[in-house]
């Protein structure tokens, strides 16, 4: 018998506090509202690997990262991702690679945290053994598919960069678990990441990236376009007609009541 949404799925956002929370708290709330939701402030003294020091708190099969700039559109789509989980145990985390897209250029063997997959018995798994944090790339270098570097873009590559979570997905792969990479792809017009699944013509979700700089008018030397255009064509186009109904503009008012006390008072936020 199929397990119960609410049983196989938490999210986790780590948030700076942002009017966008609201927003992508209230798509969780309206796609997802059996879900819990877990809001951790990224204070001065935030943790990258945060999803590690939840781990008790979640008890669901699968932990979800979304960022705050991250807005998940499509529960079909989304399921259809939990259900490829299901029937691949061996797959601990489904992530996009963090190195050879558009957006990013590090390593395209470790993941990007915006928004992951992560089974929960392997990040038991992982945070058990002794070490782990220490893990280093060439620590498993040898246990690499590469199968998936074709379809990225070499020259946006770089392994010998990394972020401070990257021992999560080398203790992954050291543990023997896999990673399954979702390929993402650029949506031109807020030039932001998109995954869209086969078979469907709009988007699962869409990450806009640079955050800290949502509000600066000031054109982007990559983008060419600048944070704050592209921040409020997202809100124009995309978010204000998801929220137009009573419910939804209710819905998103109390998020938005609910970011403030969470910044004033700095603290992890249960849903």
């Amino acid at each position: 018998m199929t397990k119960r949404l609410e049983e196989r799925v938490t999210f986790l956002t780590p948030s700076m506090g942002t009017k966008w929370l609201a927003y992508s708290q209230g798509l969780l709330q309206l796609n997802f509202p059996e879900c819990k939701r877990i809001v951790v402030p990224g204070s001065k003294k935030f943790d990258p690997l945060y999803f590690v020091n939840t781990c008790e708190d979640v008890k669901t099969d699968y932990q979800v990262l979304v960022d705050e700039d991250c807005f998940i559109l499509d529960r079909t789509q989304f399921l259809r991702l939990l259900d490829c989980l299901d029937e691949n145990p061996a797959v601990a985390v489904m992530a996009t690679p963090d190195g050879g897209t558009f957006h990013r250029h590090y390593n395209p063997t470790a993941c990007n945290t915006f928004f992951a997959i992560i089974r929960k018995s392997a990040l038991k798994k992982v945070v058990s053994a002794v070490g782990w944090r220490d893990y280093e790339y060439s620590d498993v270098e040898r246990l690499v598919n590469r199968d998936h570097v074709e379809k990225l873009d070499i020259t946006r590559i770089s392994y010998s960069r990394k972020e401070p979570y990257y021992p999560f997905f080398w203790a992954v792969l050291a543990s023997g678990g896999t990673i399954q990479y979702i390929i993402p792809g650029v949506e031109k017009n807020l030039l932001a990441t998109e995954i869209t699944l086969d078979g469907f013509s709009h988007p699962c979700l869409l990450h806009m990236w640079w955050l800290r700089q949502w509000f600066s008018s000031v054109p982007d030397s990559y983008l060419k376009v600048s944070n704050k255009e592209r921040y409020q064509r997202l809100e124009r186009e995309v978010l204000a007609p998801r929220f137009s109904g009573l419910y939804p503009s209710l819905l998103l008012s109390s998020l938005q009541f609910q970011r403030l006390l969470g910044r004033l008072f700095d603290r992890v936020v249960y849903f």
